[in-house]
């Protein structure tokens, strides 16, 4: 079976688009979206099973299992010790300088990144969302299609009503089943 090619940010691109001032920090998960990478990857050079130092880190806690994070800075500033990452584990770089570059110019497969807040549904393009303040460890990145984006669609998702995802939507809507669809809905016409 073929493995499809990850997209993710090249150094130039997180260098043109971070504010200086900000530097997030970011969960496994959302580190290895960006870089194109699996967090099983990360993992791997975290415990120096990659045969060369992986990105920087942090630790939060003692032990095997104690939270990590990455900052933002951190990784653009890994990424710039090396000259031409050639597409290992992969990865596709995104080719746009920028989201108005993607915007613009995006084929309808091109990919750009954006950040889904799970608890208020609500979805902004990636660095928005990091120079608005609205970029936490809770929010979940997504690549999304230039078509998906332009269309402002969420890319859609078979879901399955079993009563954990009823107990979900009576809670996202206070109580109130129909209101916690139309939440749903609304998210699904949100571009991520």
């Amino acid at each position: 079976m073929a493995r499809t090619s990850r997209p993710y940010l090249p150094a130039a691109v997180i260098n043109e688009n971070l504010p200086s001032e900000q530097n997030p920090f970011l969960t496994p998960a959302q580190a290895a979206t960006i870089l194109g990478l699996s967090t099983k990857w990360l993992a791997a050079a975290r415990e120096g099973r990659k045969g060369f130092e992986g990105p920087p880190y942090i630790k939060l806690g003692e032990g095997r299992t104690a939270p990590v994070r990455y900052k933002l800075g951190s990784l653009q500033q890994w990424l710039n010790r090396f000259e031409e990452i050639v597409n290992n584990a992969g990865a596709k770089p995104s080719g746009y300088s920028s989201f108005s570059d993607f915007s613009a110019t995006g084929l309808a497969e091109d990919k750009w990144l954006f950040a889904l807040d799970p608890d208020s549904m609500q979805c902004q393009e990636f660095f928005d969302a990091v120079r608005s303040g609205r970029f936490t460890d809770k929010s979940e990145l997504r690549w999304v299609t230039h078509h998906h984006a332009i269309e402002g669609r969420l890319i859609s998702k078979q879901i399955q009503l079993d009563y954990d995802t009823y107990k979900a939507l009576v809670q996202r809507g206070d109580g109130d089943l129909s209101i916690g669809l139309q939440l749903l809905v609304q998210a699904f016409q949100q571009p991520c």
